[in-house]
């Protein structure tokens, strides 16, 4: 391999993601802090906060969760959702995984008439309380799942839970009728007042409702002990203190109360001027904490009411808190806000006051976001770059780490992909963001009209604003830092920290550029040097040269406009663009491409869906790049290096565009080297590291992607899987030659060659000379089918289920089918099982179902063959007893382009007609056979979508009715989404009563044609079956044998047994499970991101509108004369059979579709 070849990056594998681990709504805590169950949309998701890890996902069940909770030993976790349903999870180490989790669903339960509100576990982890929004709490035993108590009283949504125990003296807790007894001996009285002083501990439970009140729940007496009522608004928090022997109470009037738990009387009440959320004790009941919609962590004295933290000013609104977790035995409180955020707070300053002092808030020593949201801009920070500075759609940027941590607690652990860091200021959405060529200095732009230089110090963690540039009177898109590099002997590149950029340049709303100059001695503000009105609509986009000495502007109005950044005055202009510019970028130093001239390259990405390269010599179009489907919204160049003085390779360039793709281009050749998908939303964010050229991508979909470059490491695999090839392909033709059948057979299988396969078979079937009471054609090829080892029989099995779908390389499969069966007993058979397949019990039956279903069509197709045979005998017979002798001839036609000649009489005494004349012969049944000497079969071509019902029951009717057996029928799969889009046609689900009538209709349809189907339909239906589809038309490119047979796998896990075949397990196991092969399998899954199935399910949708399609299922029927029609729905299969000239069976499921 050259260096030259090893240089150009071809190949980026995803390294790592950064994905959301809480999108919003319920999340608990275990009570060592360790593990955070947390609501991911309809997911979720277990979380290892030390490490950042991901120790386990549950799958939504198409519902919005309402609840979770998790005990305190982390043994179960309760999920509620939208459906009403409640599901018990036991929670496990993994087998496999020590740093994963197994779940085992226990159960499922519908524990109320109306969603469950909130959640709560008692201390012991073996009681749950649910509280619904019927007003109804009740307590479950989550080992046995069964209820055990229920309790009704509250007014309105139960909104808080809270497990206690309380001390009760065994008087109060004696019967009614040893109450009633009168002891009026004094040894009687001394018992009682010895009775009186012991006591014992029982369980309560405190639930708060919307209508303000508090009920306390005796779980002994299975009844009401008090009723608190002095809130005026819904009860967000309970909690009890068992040292202080108080419960406390927070609520959204803005107020805490302290309760008394022997009177339960409100011993205190406290004026939080904020709606609460979130209360607890904390320091053994000595103090409060409480949050709320201020979104500040607040500490109050117990005894006093008195605030203990200084006042603090009220955060936004995403700063809300919504919860804070804590357990008595961990050093901190974490705060939950509304934008998804998780602060850690170190408890040491409160747990060590000692009198009643005004303390500063608790310090935030650690963050985790939850969500980095929209990503919409990224880049590399710090001197090492191991550190990613993340604008995400909000007003603060935030600062994680890309180093490994070897924590293993909570309050250290800096893993990969933690806050380290964040920069608050703006007071609005940021938009746009710089870092200088050392990394220390970051510049960001915003939606409130200001621009801010951030001063970037990581080893001190210290981030600091070094200067605000105000001036503009429109958001700021656009923001650049210079990126050259001072000399290293210079103070500059010593000790960047002392050193700011030299200038900075902003874009703006407003249309205008202006240029800030910094200085050492900045005391917050910078004032503008020049202002230049730039463009006649906004400025997307600023990049500055390597030289530093020109910078560039990209516009909505289409133009890119290279200024000299000393005055600011316009020298070039790039026109070419069809929509507007989103990114701008100048090549690397000493970048160069063929007619370039030498001063660079620049590179424009636009929402026209192109990128253009443009030369800085006279500003001309070399190239324009085109390839996404979507507009290009960032591009960043690969690091340049040339090989040496003779390497004319030019610099490679990687865009990121809204259909959710990066690509690699090659600015010399203009090819995509590469496509990297690993989004589901548009890209916003890339960026490649100066040194490496890893990529980092972020988009809409909040996930973050680290890309590494892997061309060595693939070249090299590349290499050798072909020198390995090419060895085992030498030594097979060395064994195929010599007959050493056994070793050539067990190669070809492991080699996974059915093409080789085939033809060795083939020659054996069709060998001249036969071996006597051989059963394939040779004894020592029966010999060798006879020995397999498992995995070899399986392999070979799922071979022949391939060849014996085609007419042609049926025969051959036949006989060595023949071959095995006779070779293996029936147990041996039915014990195979396919290596390594996770779930795949049983996928030995679909094989078999396979080969049978098509045997007996060939078996079929034979006897009418031979039944067919018999109609030149009768002719000839008939013709016999009219004319006398016939001797058999035939009148050339096969060399006129028919199939065959076509047998024709001569009479003794007559002459031959001549070939062109045509035939004169009254016999009609011969007359027939000269007139058509080859009708056109019956073909139908049936449009599918598995979320169709009714496409599967005429997909089955076509299948498995006899009805359909001479026709020639070809599934398409199209995208039904997509062709009632171009139809402008309603959803039938949002149409009133058709709703009703369609799920009528199917399970009559069903009924009727023995369907098997299930009455209900499936969770979350309609469902998006994109990923099915596009697996269909990547099946049915590479496997159109086997496309039928995964149709109706997908159809059977869909809508007769639910089995979510949209899961990737599961619809890889079921392409598996077609395909007989796993890698096989995966390689349809790859082939579903490309560009080439995208586009011919688009276009099948397409053909099915042309087609006349407006639903499913749609019939496109033709006759033996070539006349085409199209039919719509089951109800029309009766007239689609009189269409095609196909007799409909007199059964009464026919007879309904009249």
């Amino acid at each position: 391999m050259s260096a030259q070849r090893a240089a150009v990056k071809t190949t980026y594998d995803v390294a790592r993601t950064l994905q959301p681990i809480y999108s919003g709504g319920s999340l608990a805590l275990s009570g060592d802090g360790r593990i955070l169950a947390a609501s991911l949309g309809e997911d979720v998701l277990l979380s290892d906060l030390t490490n950042g890890q991901e120790l386990a996902r549950v799958e939504g069940d198409g519902e919005a969760i309402t609840a979770l909770a998790l005990t305190p030993s982390a043994s179960h976790l309760v999920v509620c959702s939208r459906s009403l349903s409640m599901r018990l999870f036991a929670l496990r180490p993994s087998d496999t995984d020590d740093e994963a989790i197994e779940l085992d669903l226990l159960r499922t339960l519908r524990p109320h008439t109306s969603p469950v509100v909130t959640l709560a576990t008692d201390r012991t982890g073996t009681l749950i309380a649910t509280g619904g929004a019927d007003g109804v709490v009740k307590i479950w035993d989550i080992v046995g799942g069964y209820t055990t108590h229920t309790f009704h009283g509250h007014g309105g949504v139960v909104s808080a839970l809270h497990f206690f125990e309380v001390e009760v003296a065994e008087r109060d807790d004696a019967s009614e009728n040893n109450k009633k007894r009168k002891r009026k001996s004094r040894q009687e009285g001394a018992e009682s007042d010895q009775a009186q002083g012991e006591t014992q501990i029982q369980f309560r439970l405190a639930s708060g409702a919307e209508d303000g009140k508090i009920r306390i729940w005796d779980l002994h007496k299975r009844k009401s002990a008090a009723v608190l009522d002095s809130h005026v608004s819904v009860v967000r928090s309970l909690q009890y203190s068992p040292q202080e022997k108080v419960l406390l109470s927070g609520s959204r009037d803005k107020t805490l109360i302290v309760w008394d738990s022997h009177k339960w009387k409100a011993q205190r009440t406290i004026a939080a001027l904020e709606g609460i959320e979130s209360a607890g004790f904390i320091a053994d009941g000595k103090i409060l904490y409480s949050g709320g919609e201020n979104g500040r962590l607040r500490l109050w004295s117990a005894s006093s009411g008195r605030e203990l933290t200084r006042e603090q000013e009220p955060g936004s609104e995403t700063d809300e808190i919504v919860n804070i977790l804590h357990y008595p035995l961990l050093p901190y409180l974490i705060s939950v806000h509304a934008d998804q955020v998780l602060n850690f707070y170190s408890l040491k300053t409160a747990e060590s006051l000692v009198v009643e002092e005004t303390i500063d808030p608790l310090p935030i020593f650690r963050r985790v976001s939850g969500t980095h949201d929209e990503v919409i801009d990224i880049a590399y920070v710090g001197r090492d770059k191991s550190l990613l500075a993340l604008n995400t759609n909000s007003e603060d940027i935030r600062i994680i780490t890309l180093n490994e941590s070897d924590a293993e607690d909570a309050t250290q652990g800096k893993y990969f992909g933690a806050d380290v860091g964040l920069l608050k200021g703006h007071e609005d959405i940021v938009i746009c963001l710089d870092v200088d060529w050392s990394g220390h200095w970051l510049v960001t732009g915003a939606k409130d009209n200001t621009a801010r230089l951030w001063r970037l110090d990581p080893a001190n963690e210290s981030y600091t604003c070094a200067a605000v540039l105000t001036g503009h009177a429109e958001s700021l898109g656009a923001i650049a830092l210079p990126h050259t590099i001072p000399q290293e002997s210079s103070a500059a590149f010593t000790d960047p920290l002392s050193h700011p950029p030299a200038y900075i340049v902003t874009g703006s709303q407003d249309r205008t550029v202006k240029r800030w100059d910094t200085t050492k001695e900045m005391k917050g503000k910078l004032r503008a040097k020049y202002t230049r009105k730039a463009h006649d609509k906004d400025i997307n986009a600023i990049d500055i040269d390597p030289s530093g000495s020109l910078f560039a502007s990209a516009s909505q109005d289409r133009t890119v406009k290279i200024y000299s950044a000393a005055e600011g005055e316009a020298i070039g202009v790039l026109r070419g663009h069809k929509r507007g510019v989103w990114s701008v970028k100048f090549a690397p130093k000493d970048s160069q491409a063929p007619n370039s001239g030498n001063k660079g390259l620049i590179a424009t990405g636009s929402g026209d869906k192109t990128v253009k390269i443009w030369s800085l010599a006279d500003y001309s179009c070399l190239l324009t790049l085109e390839g996404h489907s979507n507009s290009v919204l960032k591009l960043s160049w690969l690091p340049y290096r040339p090989v040496d003085a003779r390497d004319k390779r030019g610099p490679q360039i990687a865009s990121a565009a809204g259909d959710g793709l990066v690509k690699i281009w090659d600015t010399v050749s203009g090819e995509a080297m590469s496509t990297l998908d690993n989004h589901t939303d548009r890209v916003w964010a890339l960026v490649a590291h100066p040194t490496t050229g890893a990529l980092v991508s972020g988009g809409g979909d909040s996930v973050i992607t680290f890309w590494e470059d892997t061309t060595s490491t693939t070249l090299e695999a590349a290499t050798t899987a072909e020198t390995e090839r090419v060895e085992l392909d030498q030594k097979l033709q060395n064994y195929t030659y010599a007959g050493n059948y056994r070793e050539a057979i067990v190669l070809a299988l492991q080699m996974d060659q059915p093409a080789r396969l085939f033809s060795l078979f083939k020659s054996v079937v069709e060998t001249e000379n036969p071996d006597t009471d051989s059963l394939s054609g040779l004894i020592t090829v029966d010999e060798v089918l006879g020995s397999l080892a498992d995995e070899q029989l399986y392999k070979l099995l799922i071979r022949l289920r391939d060849w014996n779908t085609n007419v042609r390389t049926a025969p051959i499969a036949q006989k060595i089918l023949w071959t095995i069966v006779k070779s293996y007993p029936a147990p041996r058979l039915a014990s195979l099982r396919p290596q390594g397949k996770v779930g795949a019990k049983g996928s030995l039956k679909d094989v078999l179902d396979a080969i049978k279903v098509y045997s007996e069509r060939h078996y079929k197709r034979v006897e009418e063959l031979v039944d067919e045979s018999y109609l030149l005998d009768f002719t000839l017979k008939e013709m016999d007893e009219v004319a006398g002798e016939v001797k058999a001839i035939t009148n050339g036609t096969s060399q006129l382009g028919l199939q065959r000649d076509v047998v024709m009489s001569k009479v003794p005494g007559t002459k031959a007609p001549p070939v062109s004349s045509p035939l004169q012969i009254s016999n009609p049944l011969l007359t027939s056979a000269i007139t058509h000497p080859a009708m056109a079969q019956p073909k139908i071509t049936l449009y599918v979508d598995i979320v169709s019902p009714f496409a599967y029951i005429a997909f089955y009717i076509l299948k498995n009715s006899k009805v359909f057996k001479q026709v020639e029928v070809t599934y398409v799969p199209i995208l039904l989404g997509g062709l009632m889009k171009v139809c402008e046609n309603t959803p039938p689900l949002r149409i009133k009563n058709k709703d009703k009538w369609i799920n009528t209709e199917r399970q009559r349809l069903s009924t009727h044609f023995n369907v098997p189907i299930s009455q209900d339909t499936p969770p979350g239906f309609p469902i998006n079956t994109l990923p099915i589809q596009r697996a269909l038309v990547s099946l049915s490119l590479s496997h159109p044998q086997a496309l039928e047979q995964a149709i109706a796998l997908f159809y059977e896990n869909f809508w007769a047994k639910w089995n979510d075949p949209i899961k990737p397990e599961n619809l890889a196991a079921i392409l598996a499970v077609a395909l007989g092969s796993e890698e096989e399998a995966s390689k349809v899954l790859e082939r579903t991101k490309t560009e080439e199935v995208k586009k011919v399910l688009g276009g099948n949708t397409t053909k099915a509108f042309e087609d006349g399609a407006f639903g499913l299922p749609w019939f496109v029927a033709t006759n033996e004369k070539g006349e085409t029609e199209g039919f719509w729905g089951v109800d029309h299969m009766g007239l689609m059979c009189d269409h095609l000239g196909i007799k409909r069976p007199e059964s009464k499921e026919w007879r309904s579709l009249l």
